[in-house]
């Protein structure tokens, strides 16, 4: 940082120099060599004698002692511009406010890097504007008030390489503004504000910038809403560590903004303006707000953490979230690996369902306690893991599962491996599979790989009488290959013991009979009604 390393190249560097302990030392100097070196931990360097400058008391001090002159700290190789040198204590209680305009007064007006040492803290009041230093580089702590700012960034319409970086900022925001083009690395902040404001051309847009975030409570995507032309906020490019509130809102519908790899842990989305935001590989715990307000579409976010084996297999598993605009959505990323198919689905218009005790109304069906929705056969499992789902308008459902060895008889005791993957699922020591403890409107379950469970049977239906508008069923498995699931004929196909007598049918449908001994095999609807007609088929 001094130009100086240690050892040998320490020493050979110090030929021919002089040596003082303090910068007032080095300004009393009185001897004839043209290189100092001060010894001094915090402001220490090596200086050269020159002429014709002004003096900063930071990279350039008056030589009094020499008469005139001054001596201009040597920042070879690299110009890194050290906040200490300019006075500030770096003690975290101290306001360096004054020591630190001073450094970014220098680099704005000689170049160099403003730096902050490992260790240090430096505390400052009110709006610093860095704007336009080109590199910053705080591996200390930067901290100050709530509405304590500090701003960064260069101007809109120029594309210059900019690198800024800060570790740790208590308290303070950060604000990026008229960035084109810039990396930005911040390891923990309290708030990060991306701004821009359409009535000065110097920060009139931010765009194309690579922004590396470890953990920030706040980012904000904001553009002035006073302004009487846009500021737009479109095109970055974010790495994300964890987020506790994002807001994206302004005069302008900021887009394409791609951010990767974000965690949400009980954390607040609000996208107020804006479309095709993108947001990849999010990891989201606890409980999340995500809003998107009127006016906003296309905004996407997809999860790809799943914290439960076997859990993306048997539902969608992603956040609730509110599209008050068009086309936004919370996606699961892994679903993109999988094929999701319904496999039984009814309601008042489908006719596929066993009437017994059923009335068919307009609107819903009116089901009896122990309607059977659906049943499957032996279904074959235990090598390629897939996932079947339940979803109802009503909890009235119950659900079982029941497994088989590859003979086709039914274990009776529960498998000590993960064959099966839900949340709703017990054991029951009675009839010896698994059930739904409670009636659901949803239901589901993952069956994964197994050495003993070959075949499983699933058997849905009403633990109670009422009236649903909808059930359906649905498998999830791997595209590289097709689940079979046998249905019970009984379950896909209306079907009574006699001629229907209540219910509303519609003309053509067919009703099947179930006692065959009788001679009549069917029954069609030759004029809709409540019941309708009806003529035997035999």
């Amino acid at each position: 940082m001094n130009g100086i390393g240690t050892g040998v190249d320490y020493f050979n560097a110090l030929k021919g120099v002089s040596i003082v302990d303090t910068i007032t030392q080095l300004k009393g100097y009185k001897g004839s060599n043209k290189i100092v070196y001060v010894q001094d931990t915090v402001q220490g360097g090596i200086f050269n004698y020159v002429t014709g400058l002004v003096k900063d008391d930071g990279v350039v001090f008056d030589a009094v002692g020499m008469g005139s002159g001054f001596w201009q700290r040597d920042l070879t190789p690299s110009p890194t511009i050290d906040v200490q040198w300019f006075g500030a204590k770096c003690d975290g209680v101290t306001d360096d406010r004054e020591a630190l305009l001073k450094a970014i007064s220098y680099c704005l007006n000689n170049g160099g890097t403003l730096f902050l040492k490992l260790g240090k803290i430096l505390y400052f009041t009110g709006e610093i504007d860095a704007f336009q230093v080109r590199s910053i580089k705080f591996e200390g702590t930067l901290t100050g008030e709530l509405t304590s700012k500090f701003i960064v960034g260069h101007r809109s319409a120029v594309t210059t390489p900019c690198e800024i970086s800060f570790n740790l900022v208590n308290n303070a925001t950060i604000q990026l503004q008229g960035a084109k083009n810039i990396d930005l690395k911040i390891n923990r902040a309290k708030k990060l504000l991306i701004y821009a404001d359409g009535d000065n051309s110097f920060i009139a847009s931010c765009a194309y910038n690579r922004i590396n975030i470890g953990y920030v409570d706040d980012l904000e995507l904001f553009s002035e809403p006073l302004a009487s032309s846009i500021g737009w906020i479109n095109e970055n490019i974010f790495w994300v560590g964890r987020l506790t509130t994002l807001i994206i809102d302004g005069n302008y519908p900021h887009n394409h903004n791609v951010f990767h790899k974000p965690s949400f842990e009980n954390s607040t989305i609000h996208i107020k303006k804006g479309f095709s935001n993108i947001f990849y590989d999010c990891r989201f715990e606890g409980t999340n707000s995500i809003t998107f307000d009127e006016g906003t579409f296309d905004n996407q976010l997809f999860k790809s953490y799943s914290g439960l084996k076997g859990a993306v297999l048997r539902e969608t598993n992603t956040p609730a979230f509110t599209d008050n605009g068009t086309n936004n959505s919370v996606n699961n990323q892994l679903d993109l690996t999988l094929e999701e198919r319904i496999i039984h689905e009814i309601n008042s218009k489908s006719k596929n369902f066993n009437l017994q005790g059923v009335t068919i109304n307009s609107e819903d069906i009116s089901i009896p306690a122990s309607f059977v929705f659906l049943e499957t056969g032996l279904v074959p499992c235990g090598i390629d893991p897939f996932g079947f789902s339940f979803v109802s308008n009503i909890s009235l459902f119950r659900m079982t599962v029941t497994l088989y060895d590859s003979s086709k008889n039914q274990i009776i005791e529960e498998p000590t491996n993960d064959i099966i993957s839900s949340t709703f699922l017990q054991w029951n020591l009675v009839s010896n599979n698994y059930i739904t403890s409670s009636n659901r409107s949803t239901a589901n379950v993952g069956i994964l790989k197994s050495d003993n469970v070959r075949y499983i049977k699933i058997r849905i239906a009403s633990a109670n009488s009422g009236s649903i508008i909808f059930a359906k069923a649905s498998i999830k498995h791997n595209k590289n290959y097709n689940q079979t699931i046998p249905i019970i004929t009984e379950t896909k196909k209306m079907s009574l013991n006699a001629i229907p007598t209540i219910g509303t049918f519609e003309e053509g449908d067919i009703v099947y009979n179930k006692d065959l001994a009788s001679g009549v095999f069917a029954w069609i609807c030759t004029a809709s009604g409540t019941p309708g007609s009806w003529k035997a088929i035999t």
